[in-house]
């Protein structure tokens, strides 16, 4: 919902029966920030069709060879150390007779053996996703592919918050409607003004630049020293 969903999150939160709720910094942004915060990442995949027990294993070692020394290339070019790169190999697998495949996980060097043992996880996994197998059918491999990462150094999100700790900021009061009360005189605050501390008790608007939280009745607010706003049911105590 991005900075809209702290105007409905506590509703949905009820629906859910759940009685806590954490609003972050900059709600209107998050998935931006999420977006710049993930890892870097790309799928690589080669066709290959082959029946497990007429394949060579070499030739599938040597498809994933040349997939890695593409996905390393392009890692490279991201500026991250090679001790933060992921590198992961799967294999989708069939029954012959079948339209759709299974996605199984590959070891990182490709031998006789682990070709047998694909295809007895293909039958564990069939078994698994559709209640069954058939272990007399022959496995039939499809595509191998390589998934690519690059991990980024975890993001610490938080906001500046007022140093006037548990001091409430009044910006106006008005009417706002509520589905369960109908019409509130209801007080409203300016988010960046909040200090460390504050509670404030519903019904109560708090507003920022880029999106509104609401507090209905019944409902309790608190800032953190984070900058986190974290919303709860009346019954439950606020961590300290």
């Amino acid at each position: 919902m991005g900075g809209a969903g702290p105007l409905h999150a506590v509703a949905l939160a009820e629906e859910l029966g759940m009685k806590e709720v954490i609003v972050p910094p900059i709600p209107g942004a998050f998935s931006a920030l999420g977006l710049i915060g993930s890892d870097i990442s790309r799928d690589y995949g080669r066709t290959f069709f082959s029946i497990i027990d007429q394949t060579n294993a070499q030739d599938v070692e040597n498809v994933f060879l040349k997939l890695e020394q593409d996905a390393r290339r392009m890692l490279s070019k991201t500026g991250i150390k090679e001790k933060d790169w992921h590198l992961d190999r799967s294999i989708d697998v069939r029954y012959t007779r079948q339209a759709y495949e299974l996605n199984i996980a590959a070891p990182k060097n490709i031998d006789e053996p682990s070709l047998i043992d694909l295809a007895h996880r293909f039958h564990e996994k069939h078994a698994m996703t559709y209640g069954h197998s058939n272990q007399t059918e022959r496995v039939q491999i499809v595509t191998l592919r390589l998934s690519a990462k690059a991990r980024l150094p975890y993001l610490k999100i938080k906001q500046k918050v007022s140093p006037e700790t548990g001091i409430e900021k009044v910006k106006s009061t008005r009417d706002v409607w509520f589905d369960k009360t109908g019409k509130l005189s209801t007080m409203v605050y300016e988010r960046e003004l909040l200090s460390d501390g504050t509670k404030l008790t519903g019904p109560a608007v708090l507003e920022s630049l880029d999106s509104t939280i609401i507090i209905p009745p019944n409902w309790e607010g608190a800032m953190n020293k984070e900058g986190f706003i974290l919303l709860k049911n009346s019954g439950v105590e606020f961590d300290d």
